[in-house]
Parts: C-alpha cells; structure tokens; sequence
C-alpha cells in the first residue's frame, strides 16, 4: 500500500518487465527468502519496493526502474491500526504473526522514488512484494490474497506478486489495485529500446 497520486494505469493490459528489472526484483527476494540481509537491514524474509515505468503504446506499461525497499511502515503509530483492521476483515490467519503481514511504503521513501521519477520523466505505478509459505488451496502463492486485494483497492497501481515458494522457480503476476480479475500479461525482454523512446536504460535506484 502507498500514499502515491494515482494516475489512469488501470487502461494497461500489458507490461514488459525488462529482465535487468526483473533480476532486481526476484534478487533481492530471494535475498530476504533467505534470510540474507544487510547489516542494519530489517530481518524480514520478505521483499518490497516500488516500480517505475512508462507508456510504450496505447495498452503497455514498460519498467524503467526498480525501487526496492528495506522499511514498512506495517507497524508505525497511526499506520498499524489501519492495516489491522484490514487484516482482521481479509486476512486468512496462518503461522505468520499478525504484525508480520501486508507491508506499507514509508512516505519518505514514496517521495524519493517520486522524485527521481519526476526527473527521470518515468511513471511511478507498482509495487511489488514476495509470498513464499505455500497454502493448500494456493500451493503457488502467485496472486493476491484478500488482504493484498484490499490493501491495493484505490490506490490506482498495479501490485506485482514475486512468489519464492521455489526460489529456484520464482514466479511473477501482476494485478491492477489487487484485482484478480484485472490481470495483466507480463512481458520479458532481455534490453528494452531505451535510447529510442528517449529514455535511458532500466535502472535500480535505492531510496
């Protein structure tokens, strides 16, 4: 969840995730999965961040760049007692402790990836985060989950699931505000045509 202006995203039916974008991602969840983490770096094994991107054609969203985060704002005075009760009206309980579940972007953090974006002349519209305990009825854990689902609703962003339950098989699906019904098709392609859109190459920006 984040506090981002929302733009007309909702029209995008495609979106190609360069793969120098996509390795960002699936790294660094895998990093967390496994509990690798940076010195002073939260001891979450999960992953999250924000995504950047723009237009390429009428239905297509192309991401320029990848913002990953280390800090939620999950458990932050004024914050916590939102998601909670969000939790509580969606959520399946399962062995992760209530504290532990659904992720929100410091506002901090959002304004920094805004601004490069700003600079950059890209469109900050997605967010993405890891699953790795698989359910029985979700033995993939590749979609949203109702709390996701209601975590997204309105923000006007795609939220892209990265599932680690085989982190040698990751899996990446990308749903508008959580949607199940509002996926869109993801496309890899090895180097984007930066230089002829007028954009520089993807890039990984930490905030």
């Amino acid at each position: 969840m984040t506090s981002v202006s929302t733009w007309e995203f909702g029209r995008a039916r495609r979106i190609v995730l360069p793969e120098p974008c996509y390795d960002t991602v699936v790294e660094h969840g895998r990093r967390k999965v496994a509990g690798r983490h940076l010195p002073g770096e939260p001891t979450l094994r999960r992953a999250f961040g924000l995504l950047a991107g723009v237009w390429d054609g009428p239905d297509t969203l192309r991401v320029m760049s990848v913002f990953p985060l280390a800090e939620s704002a999950r458990n932050d005075p004024g914050t916590a007692e939102e998601v909670d009760e969000i939790y509580d009206a969606h959520a399946v309980s399962t062995s992760t402790p209530r504290h532990d579940r659904g992720w929100v972007a410091r506002p901090e953090d959002v304004l920094r990836a805004q601004s490069v974006s700003d600079e950059e002349g890209w469109l900050l519209f997605g967010h993405y985060h890891t699953h790795r305990v698989p359910w029985p009825e979700d033995p993939y854990r590749d979609s949203c989950t109702a709390f996701d689902t209601a975590l997204a609703q309105d923000s006007g962003l795609w939220a892209f699931i990265v599932s680690l339950v085989d982190p040698g098989l990751p899996r990446v699906r990308a749903f508008y505000e959580g949607s199940l019904d509002r996926e869109a098709h993801l496309g890899r392609e090895p180097s984007p045509p930066a230089a002829a859109a007028g954009h520089r190459p993807p890039d990984v920006v930490d905030v």
